[in-house]
């Protein structure tokens, strides 16, 4: 789910706006295909061999905030992206084994990705 209101104004006699974004994605209600013991990704069979275990990911959010104004050719936008700093785990994933690698074949690794974190910045354009 995602809202963006944007309200559109006039600051002395140029023209400005906030906006909010706001996303919000639930908890998967199902399992994943390598939790699933139903499927051919069983995963015993990796706890078994020392692999970390899958897991669902949890709900997660993100908000960020806009403000802009124009002026003359110049737009001038400060912004907060995750205002809430949030850092839940948006994605992972099991590193692959090389076979091929001549050192010898690292141990997999579980790589975890989060929201970037809490972020400020102003953001200006120029228009011919």
């Amino acid at each position: 789910m995602a809202v963006g209101p944007e309200y559109r104004f006039k600051l002395a006699t140029y023209d400005s706006y906030v906006r909010l974004d706001f996303e919000y994605q639930s908890r998967n209600s199902w399992l994943a295909p390598v939790q699933d013991v139903r499927t051919s990704q069983d995963p015993v069979v990796g706890l078994a061999n020392g692999l970390p275990g899958p897991y669902t990911l949890s709900a997660r959010h993100f908000t960020s905030v806009r403000a802009g104004v124009t002026v003359h050719d110049w737009m001038i936008s400060p912004f907060i992206d995750n205002v809430f700093n949030s850092q839940t785990v948006s994605n992972y994933a099991l590193g692959q084994v090389d076979p091929y690698n001549p050192a010898g074949s690292p141990t997999q690794q579980q790589n975890v990705y989060v929201i970037r974190p809490r972020t400020f910045g102003i953001t200006a354009s120029w228009r011919l």
